[in-house]
């Protein structure tokens, strides 16, 4: 579980973030915030934040999705590096020997720009369409690859293509089916875990490359095959493996079957977030019949994103100093808990944990106050868009998969906190009415607190496991 990190640190690990939190049918301008100790540092950061705000309205557009069913490339759970950013403005300034950078997504300005990205988007994907079809067979597997990866960064468009509600025709349905089948006869059958990360980098010639576990659809636990599989890519891209502001990422995911695994990573340019290359791997289960490949919380993940606030003008997110989604980390590790709500508010944190089966939950005390205050805290004028740090925590035993759910409000939600009691056992404050009370997550759905319209309130959810 996760202690406070008030003034201590606490034991924490991989944080694949879902954040559920915004609406996207209409319109707006987003404003990303980026601060270093270098312009080329916050620029970045900058860039990231912003990607952070467009994956949370773009998330729930599933018009792609629906478009590309059939293909093998849409299978991985999208993240903010799916967010291609065209031409975005950055306005930067010095304050206190920090670099302060803005980069602002205009929505009505940018379609334009993305209508005419998508039209050649679409003429680059037609091209390589009709080249796959006309070469021989020996030329099919460089130009599968290309078509792939045409594909996937089409698909990147078309999701902000649906957010700004823009016009196009084009199906890319018989491509998509192209595609699957070309990975399908392409794709290398291999025997070990090794061989596999092997020849997914093999090609990979760019250094500063940070690389995340694969993981399966629509879920963000890290299962005890991604862990392993992960070691091994950081074992073969070796001296290329950047763990610092990377430029690059890899990114998989896997579906297991009756004949074995079909696993599929693609090499993302961070700065953009635009798709390199594609790569399809088939494991054969001897390469992974040592390890549990199912994660063993979709339902209870699914059952966290169910009913939450949205208010169309008050906006939370919750993330860590190394990212939002796809990331994991391992004992020993550390990092920061930050959370950043787009006007003056107060927020609290509700953990959920699974232990000998059941799965429970606790408030974590964030504040500085005693009693019920140390369970709220407060996001004022100057730190609004800002990102606030909850603390420092170190990854260390007990590891495991936990999630944390913010409630954010612009009124204090002090006497809406649920029932909770201190069990001396765990050192938490667990939620029920005392230590006999059922602790499972139908409690908290339960004890949803009643929303009025007037007061605007949002949730954003952030899942995260830990390994040794």
């Amino acid at each position: 579980m996760v202690m406070a990190a008030q003034r201590k640190q606490a034991s924490l690990g991989v944080a694949l973030i879902a954040l559920l939190c915004a609406n996207s049918s209409y319109a707006q301008n987003m404003v990303g915030l980026g601060y270093g100790d270098s312009r080329e540092k916050a620029v970045q950061l900058a860039y990231v934040d912003l990607a952070q705000q467009l994956f949370v309205r773009v998330e729930s557009i599933t018009e792609v999705n629906q478009t590309l069913e059939s293909s093998r490339i849409s299978q991985r759970s999208i993240s903010e590096t799916d967010i291609p950013l065209l031409q975005v403005p950055v306005s930067c300034s010095v304050t206190r020997a920090e670099h302060e950078c803005r980069a602002e997504f205009d929505s009505v300005a940018a379609r334009p720009r993305y209508q005419k990205a998508l039209a050649q988007a679409e003429s680059g994907l037609r091209e390589d369409y009709a080249r796959y079809q006309s070469v021989s067979a020996d030329a099919k597997y460089p130009a599968g690859k290309t078509l792939a990866t045409a594909l996937s960064n089409y698909q990147k468009l078309r999701r902000v293509a649906g957010f700004l509600n823009l016009d196009s025709d084009f199906n890319p349905r018989d491509i998509a089916s192209a595609v699957a089948q070309w990975q399908a006869s392409a794709r290398f059958n291999v025997s070990s875990l090794r061989a596999a990360a092997e020849l997914i980098v093999d090609d990979v010639a760019e250094a500063n490359v940070s690389v995340a576990p694969p993981f399966v659809p629509d879920s963000q636990e890290l299962t005890p095959f991604g862990r392993a599989f992960l070691k091994e890519l950081e074992t073969q891209l070796g001296a290329r493996l950047g763990k610092q502001a990377p430029r690059y990422q890899l990114l998989g995911s896997y579906v297991v079957n009756e004949k074995g695994m079909d696993l599929s990573y693609e090499l993302i340019d961070l700065q953009g977030n635009t798709t390199m290359q594609v790569k399809q791997i088939h494991l054969l289960p001897t390469a992974y019949s040592s390890y549990e490949t199912e994660p063993s919380s979709i339902d209870f993940d699914q059952l966290l994103r169910k009913g939450f606030a949205v208010s169309s003008d008050f906006s939370v997110a919750v993330a860590t100093n190394k990212g939002m989604r796809n990331l994991a980390f391992e004992a020993g590790d550390s990092l920061e808990l930050l959370v950043k709500l787009n006007r003056p508010g107060y927020f609290y944190v509700v953990g959920y944990s699974r232990e000998d089966g059941a799965d429970i939950q606790y408030l974590l005390p964030i504040g500085y106050g005693r009693g019920r205050e140390q369970f709220v805290q407060y996001i004022s004028a100057d730190q609004a868009n800002r990102w606030v740090s909850l603390g420092a925590f170190e990854v260390a035993p007990p590891f495991g998969t936990e999630r944390l759910q913010v409630f954010a409000a612009e009124e204090t939600p002090i006497d809406l906190l649920p029932p909770h009691f201190y069990d001396d056992e765990s050192g938490y404050y667990l939620i029920g009415e005392n230590a006999a009370a059922p602790k499972v997550a139908d409690r908290t759905r339960g004890l949803k607190r009643i929303r009025q319209e007037s007061k605007a309130e949002a949730e954003s959810v952030l899942i995260f496991s830990t390994y040794e």
